[in-house]
């Protein structure tokens, strides 16, 4: 785990060139205060609110939003052919290849990068589906996936970058069937069940832990009354 995390920071702070044509500025500032002289992987965020439920007179629903808080990596720092500054922006994150022995990518990801990337997929659904839902949600343009692997496999510490795939957002969302509808339904179903779980005791202090299940595919939603 903490190998993975390390990767997809050192991944993203790669993206992060010095040379890039234009720095682009967001309307909100960085939300987390840092400590003098500390080193933090750098991204942007953007707030948005999205509508979860229009409100209805006639069965007393009221209108419920949902603000989150979304993620923007880089950008390409592409000119377009008038020499203008495009803004294009893209979320990194990068697949590890822990085993060499077993996936074999330096033999492989010259000539089958898709189908290297589809075992990614498979093996890490769950992962995959929530960088696209951070991509989706952030409206990016591009999603970048960097192929990592260790330089030797006993060592967690060294790796070498093998390629890199580039896709657009959207045309991929369409491609894993993700649709924002679909999330916005189950987070409506969670909202709405810790709203009925109040009403049977609306002046208790409870907290609720959203967790998903490791071993099935599922999420488990647990209420502490402590």
């Amino acid at each position: 785990m903490k190998e993975a995390k390390t990767i997809n920071d050192s991944f993203l702070n790669a993206s992060h060139s010095s040379n890039l044509v234009e720095k682009i500025q967001l309307e909100d500032e960085n939300p987390f205060i840092e400590e003098e002289n500390q080193i933090a992987t750098r991204c942007g965020y953007v707030y948005k609110i999205w509508r979860i439920q229009e409100a209805d007179e006639a069965t007393g629903k009221k209108e419920k939003r949902i603000c989150i808080r979304c993620s923007i990596h880089s950008h390409n720092g592409r000119l377009d052919e008038s020499g203008k500054f495009k803004k294009q922006t893209m979320n990194v994150y990068a697949f590890n290849e822990f085993a060499p022995n077993t996936t074999n990518w330096r033999s492989r990801i010259d000539t089958k990068l898709i189908p290297c990337m589809n075992e990614e997929i498979k093996n890490n659904s769950f992962k995959v589906s929530r960088w696209l839902c951070q991509s989706l949600l952030a409206d990016v343009d591009f999603i970048k996936f960097g192929f990592i692997s260790r330089k030797e496999e006993n060592n967690n510490t060294k790796h070498h970058l093998l390629t890199t795939h580039t896709v657009p957002t959207h045309v991929w969302a369409k491609e894993m069937a993700c649709q924002m509808e679909n999330m916005w339904s189950k987070v409506k179903h969670l909202v709405e069940t810790i709203e009925e779980d109040q009403k049977e005791t609306p002046d208790s202090a409870v907290e609720f832990i959203l967790l998903k299940d490791f071993n099935r595919m599922c999420i488990r939603l647990y209420r502490n009354n402590e």
